[in-house]
């Protein structure tokens, strides 16, 4: 019996020295290559501060000349591959609570947005059906921009018929391919 092994662990072995001695009996390569591809799917994101914003009118000068929030900085951060076109749209005018009586045009209220520090761009009314806020021809990641809600049309008393309470809508912002 260990004659038997002794055999097969020597035929291993030489069979093992003969593989060995093919694999160094094969040139050397100085170089190879491989292809590699990059594939960018169609990606946009768009993330939006889930802070809410409040117009206040408190005063006599406030129901005179409106009132504007806050600047809300990076208010909304993009992530998109390729130029998009960000849209703004309110699920419906606001109001107090589920009653559609006495309730305020959603285009009362305009929104202003711009890179995060720079300047703000020109005011776009809300509306139920959507507006185009702001188109870019490249694309990025982690593009900060900064908001501010406008309700000047609130002046000159256009609300003194309205009930005291807060109304309120849902804006969504919603962004696409260009």
């Amino acid at each position: 019996m260990k004659r038997k092994n002794l055999f097969f662990v020597s035929a291993l072995i030489l069979f093992g020295l003969a593989t060995v001695n093919s694999v160094k009996a094969q040139p050397p390569y100085q170089s190879g290559s491989v292809e590699v591809k990059i594939t960018l799917n169609p990606f946009q994101a768009i993330i939006v501060s889930s802070t809410p914003v409040e117009l206040n009118y408190a005063t006599a000068e406030d129901y005179n000349n409106g009132v504007m929030s806050a600047l809300q900085p990076n208010h909304l951060t993009v992530h998109a591959i390729g130029g998009f076109t960000v849209s703004v749209r309110t699920d419906h005018d606001f109001q107090i609570g589920s009653t559609t009586t006495n309730s305020i045009p959603a285009s009362d209220v305009k929104v202003k947005v711009g890179p995060n520090g720079g300047a703000l761009g020109a005011p776009v009314p809300l509306s139920t059906g959507g507006s185009t806020l702001f188109t870019s021809d490249t694309g990025g990641f982690n593009k900060k921009y900064d908001v501010q809600y406008d309700n000047s049309a609130g002046s000159l008393f256009k609300y003194a018929d309205k009930a005291s309470g807060t109304y309120s809508a849902v804006v969504t912002y919603t962004i696409a391919s260009n």
